[in-house]
Parts: structure tokens; C-alpha cells; sequence
């Protein structure tokens, strides 16, 4: 239950600022800049006073042996904010700022010259194990714009599993097809692929980079119901991903008007925060906190003529480990030091004025959110299709892993399979013929091998192209499973494909097919009996030819062919080698091909196709 004299967080940070010059004490004495009493609290603490003294309360004896120790009551009721911190109280010649902070001559600045935060008052962000509930960090951090430290805030999700592993990004098709600036010891920016950066971290210790998080990583990235507020998620502008392979220290000046929200998945980092808003209140409203990010800064001599406005800075330390998470309201500057091998991630959103959670949030969300869900103002959409694209690509890169695929153990890898080819019933002619054209598309360099750094050539200009051909042979090979469904529906009683049903006309005509089939075998039955007891009549071989040729063959239903399916698929040698087309023929004759073939063989009996003019007649046996 909230009490009247509560101190709410930001009156917290306030009151740590706050530093009144006291009345002399010793340095051993303690205060606890807890609490502010309000005047009218104060007025009613004095009219109790008055009215117990006037009830005979009995005077403090002054000649009491004060040695003792006493014993001090607190009400539980003011118990709600009991880790605060206990502040040992200033003697007057600390008291801070002092004159010295507004000399004209940069040599008298406390702190020049001197390691970051040395001589100035410091104090530790307030730190949580998990996100608080959303009215809490709305009403009591993100209002009053105040750090927060939440411990373990990914722990026991993918960005823990899989974002420090290396190898989780050189194997992985979305990391090779996704491209990066990078910058090496000569600050000279480099494009290269998410993969290609983890490849030379190994060796290049001096490479960074910051790019949009990739879509496929934004999945991963959950928005916690601390921050699922109507006002925050409708501001959302970027998601940015930061990697350095060595140590470095960094100054991210404040943004006016952005919130962050910054997470660490691998390595250490410690910030220094410092309030632009408290700079530019106790410099007299003389100075601002002006930081040149381009500029150097030597964290262990503050050259103090170069941001004048940090004499003045009180400092608000951070230490972050994996998992954990920083908010960074607007106005505040980070001072950051961080380990090797750093993975982090921030999203950031626009600050409005808001002066209360219940009026701008809106209902409180049961589903789970991430960054892949949402649109960001500065970024682009997450193209689902791109990623539904490279799946089954990935697939394959998850089976080659740290080595690589010929032919033939990409083709005894696609049967054994059961989720790229999970309807599969039976391997054929036509999958190894797919099989034979997605490899010649995934061997970039053409060594006779697939593996990951076939995907280093492929450059971006060309990354539409190979993405259509490859979503082409993922669609031909559906096709085949959907036929195979299709087949064996009528003997399994099951439906087709993706559980569809077998239209009328479709039922029709395998009805019909199987009486015509029933009938044909029969009379080479019966054709045979009489070879064979030399009964045979001299115009019997013509009676039976007459009588195949008269029956009719049930019309089959038409199917709508797919467009990418008729048009000419060409593939073009990367090496410059002769263009190969694979020219498909119309799809109605596929199918009446496919039912002579699926007639079978059947003892006695031959079929002679209609002659052609321009061709040898060719005589097929069944």
C-alpha cells in the first residue's frame, strides 16, 4: 500500500544529488538521505509535540549516560525503499561543486587530468534481477528518466544460446547473405558479410562493426512487458547490433530525445552515465554537456578543456555482464569501457511526454513480442518470404556444418531427410534431376563441393536472383511430393498433399483409368491363353490392335500450371561457362507422358506409337 510519505525513485536519485552543506559533525556520523518531509507533515509533527508536552511527558534527563546504545524503532510502513543507499555525510571543505568548478582557469577543475569520475560524486544505477512490472518502470524510471540495471534479462533464450558462438554465424546462410561495415586497425570501413566478420575475428583483433540487426536475429530479440506501452512501441526508430573483437572504451554522447534500451549477449561492460539535465542545473545553468563523439577520450586523464561541461558531472556507474540489460533514458551520456570479443544490442525510441502509465500504455499484452513483429521507423520490415527462402537452405548448411557436400552425399543426404523432403514418399528419377540442379546453383565457385564459403562469392546484387532460382527447385520438389500424395491417396484413404481432397473430376477419371486398366490387362490375359493353345486366328494380332485403338481414354482434368513452372529456367555459370536451359515442356503432356509410363509392363503386350513423318517409328514395349 502506498503510504503518504513514500519517496518514489526519481525523488531517490534526486535526494543523492542533493548535497547540502551541514553543520560540522564528526566524519564517523551517518545520515540517511532518505526521506524529504513535506511542510505540512512537518507542521503536524510539531502540534503533536506540543500536545504531549502539555500531557506532562516527562523532560529528558541530560545527565543520562548517552555511551549506551539506544534503541531505534522504524515503522514498517516507510520500509519500502529500504535499499537505498546510506550516504556518509560531507565535512564542509568536500562539499561539492566548489569554487574551483567555476574558475576561468582549466588547470584549478577538479578532476583534470585525472583518471574518469575520481574526484566527483558517484553513485550505483539501480540494479533488479528480472523487469519489473510495466507500471513500475514506466511511472518510476522511464517518467522521471532514470537508469535501471536488469540482471539475467535474457537469460534461458536464443540470444544466450546461440549469439555468443561463432559458430552460429559462419555456419549459417542468413549471416552469409547478410552485409556489414566493417572497420579495421586503420579505421578504414570494409563490406563484408555477417559471416566474413566472424570468420576474421579469429585473426583480426582490431575489427568492429554496427549494423541493423539482422531479421533473423530480431526474432530472438523479446520485448519485455516493461516496455510494451502504446507510447513506447509506436516511437520505436532502430535495432542496432555492435560487435568488437578487442577491448575498447567508447563515449555515446545523449540524444535530446531517445530512450535506449541496450543489452549485452557476449562479454563485460561498465558505463559511466551522466545527466545532461544535472550538468547544465549545477553549473548555474552556465555550462552543457557537450561531447564531440569523434573526438578521442583518454578515460584515464580527462582532458577537461575538451568537454568542459564534465567538471560539473556526477556519475552513475553500471556493470553489465551477458544477458544483461541497461535502459538509458534521453539526456544521459554513456561512458563505456568493454571486454574482447563484445556482442551487444540496443533498440531505441522516440521520448514523449507522458506523466502517467495508466493514461498512454493502454491494456497490458498477454502475447509474446519481438523485434521481428514490429515495425521500426528508421528500418525496413522483416521480409518473412526472404527468410522462408533460406530456410531450407540453412537446412542444408546445418547438415554440410564445418565441412562440405559432393553430389552424391548432398543426394543420399536429401533421402534420408525428413524435413526439407518430409512428404517424400519415394525417391526418383525427377528428385535426382532437382537434386542435380540445386547443387550446380549452391557450387558458386565451382570446385565440385557445396559448402558455407561457396556463399562468400555470391555478391549482393546477385543475392535476388540466386534466391528466386533457389525457391524455384524448393518448389519443384514440392511438386513431386504433392504428386506422390496425390497417387497414393486412392490406396491409402488419406487426402493429398496439405490435407486437401481429391476433387470429383479427379476421383472420375482414376476410376475410369482403373476400369480401362482392368479391361487391358484382361484381354492380354486372354490373348496369351490362346497363343498358347495355338489358337490364335491370323487377324487376331489386328482384331486386338483395333480394339485398343477404338477405346477411348478418359479425359484427365486440367491443371493449372504454376507461371515459373512453363517459363525457360537458365542457369549461368559464375566461371563464365556455357549457358545451360532447361526448357520445360508443356505441362498437359507431362501428365499424358507420366500415364503411358504409369501403364507398366504387361506380358504379351505391344504398343506402337503413331508414326511421325520426321522420325523413325519407335516400337516401346510395356
Amino acid at each position: 500500500m502506498k503510504t503518504a510519505n513514500r519517496v518514489n525513485v526519481a525523488t531517490k536519485y534526486r535526494l543523492r544529488e542533493m548535497l547540502i552543506k551541514p553543520k560540522p559533525r564528526s566524519s564517523q556520523t551517518m545520515v540517511l538521505r532518505k526521506h524529504m518531509l513535506p511542510s505540512k507533515v512537518l507542521v503536524s509533527s510539531c502540534i503533536l509535540l506540543f500536545l504531549f508536552l502539555s500531557r506532562g511527558i516527562p523532560a529528558v534527563d541530560h545527565d543520562e549516560d548517552l555511551s549506551q546504545p539506544t534503541e531505534t524503532v522504524v515503522s514498517e510502513s516507510v520500509d519500502e525503499h529500504a535499499d537505498l543507499d546510506i550516504l556518509p555525510e560531507l565535512e564542509p571543505e568536500e562539499q561539492w561543486p566548489t569554487q574551483a568548478h567555476f574558475s576561468a582557469d582549466p588547470n584549478d577543475w577538479p578532476g583534470n587530468g585525472q583518471p574518469l569520475g575520481q574526484t566527483a560524486p558517484s553513485f550505483s544505477v539501480d540494479r533488479v534481477k528480472s523487469f519489473p512490472p510495466r507500471k513500475t518502470f514506466i511511472d518510476d524510471y522511464a517518467i522521471p528518466a532514470m537508469p535501471l540495471v536488469v540482471a539475467g534479462a535474457f537469460k534461458d533464450t536464443n540470444i544466450e544460446k546461440n549469439w555468443p558462438r561463432d559458430s552460429f554465424f559462419t555456419t549459417n546462410a542468413f549471416a552469409a547473405l547478410h552485409r556489414v561495415n566493417a572497420t579495421g586497425p586503420s579505421k578504414n570501413t570494409e563490406e563484408l558479410s555477417l559471416r566474413e566478420f566472424f570468420l576474421r575475428k579469429s585473426w583480426d583483433t582490431a575489427i568492429e562493426m554496427e549494423t541493423t540487426i539482422p531479421d533473423f536475429m530480431r526474432i530472438d530479440f523479446s520485448i519485455p512487458v516493461s516496455v510494451q506501452c502504446k507510447a513506447i512501441i509506436e516511437e520505436l526508430q532502430e535495432a542496432k547490433l555492435r560487435m568488437s573483437a578487442s577491448k575498447k572504451t567508447n563515449v555515446i554522447p545523449a540524444v535530446s530525445n531517445l530512450d535506449r534500451l541496450v543489452c549485452v549477449a557476449k562479454g563485460k561492460k561498465n558505463v559511466f552515465l551522466v545527466n545532461g539535465n544535472q550538468v547544465h542545473r549545477d553549473s548555474n545553468f552556465t555550462v552543457t554537456l557537450e561531447i564531440d563523439a569523434a573526438e578521442t577520450f583518454d578515460f584515464d586523464s580527462v582532458d577537461l578543456r575538451k568537454i568542459p561541461g564534465l567538471r560539473f558531472a556526477k556519475f552513475y556507474k553500471a556493470e553489465l555482464a551477458a544477458t544483461d540489460c541497461l535502459y538509458i533514458p534521453a539526456k544521459w551520456t554513456q561512458f563505456v569501457k568493454i571486454s574482447s570479443n563484445f556482442i551487444e544490442a540496443e533498440t531505441n525510441w522516440i521520448r514523449k511526454t507522458i506523466d502517467s502509465s495508466d493514461k498512454i500504455c493502454g491494456a497490458v499484452p498477454t502475447g509474446k513480442m519481438t523485434l521481428g513483429l514490429l515495425k521500426l521507423a528508421k528500418e525496413p520490415e522483416i521480409d518473412l518470404n526472404k527468410i522462408m527462402t533460406i530456410s531450407p537452405l540453412q537446412l542444408i548448411l546445418n547438415a554440410v556444418g564445418q565441412k562440405n557436400f559432393t553430389f552424391d552425399q548432398m543426394q543420399n543426404w536429401l533421402k534420408k531427410d525428413k524435413k526439407l523432403l518430409q512428404k517424400m514418399t519415394e525417391w526418383n528419377d525427377e528428385y535426382e534431376a532437382i537434386a542435380g540442379e540445386l547443387f550446380l546453383l549452391l557450387d558458386l565457385n565451382r570446385d565440385a563441393v557445396f559448402s558455407a564459403d561457396d556463399l562468400d562469392l555470391l555478391q549482393p546484387a546477385a543475392q535476388a536472383l540466386f534466391l528466386g532460382r533457389l525457391h524455384d527447385r524448393m518448389q519443384d520438389f514440392m511438386d513431386i511430393m504433392t504428386d506422390q500424395q496425390a497417387d497414393l491417396a486412392p490406396f491409402t484413404g488419406k487426402a493429398g498433399a496439405g490435407g486437401a481432397k481429391l476433387s470429383p473430376e479427379i476421383k472420375e477419371y482414376l476410376e475410369k483409368y482403373n476400369q480401362d486398366m482392368k479391361k487391358l490387362i484382361a484381354d492380354a490375359v486372354a490373348e496369351k491363353e490362346k497363343q498358347e493353345k495355338g489358337e490364335q486366328q491370323p487377324d487376331a494380332k489386328a482384331s486386338t490392335d483395333a480394339q485398343n485403338s477404338s477405346r477411348k481414354r478418359p479425359d484427365r482434368p486440367k491443371v493449372q500450371c504454376p507461371e515459373e513452372i512453363r517459363d525457360d529456367v537458365i542457369m549461368e555459370d559464375t566461371a563464365g561457362s556455357d549457358t545451360r536451359t532447361n526448357n520445360r515442356e508443356n505441362y498437359e503432356e507431362e501428365i499424358l507422358a507420366e500415364d503411358d509410363d504409369e501403364l507398366g509392363e504387361v506380358p504379351g503386350v505391344s504398343r506402337t506409337p503413331t508414326p511421325n513423318p520426321n522420325e523413325h517409328p519407335v516400337h516401346v514395349e510395356l
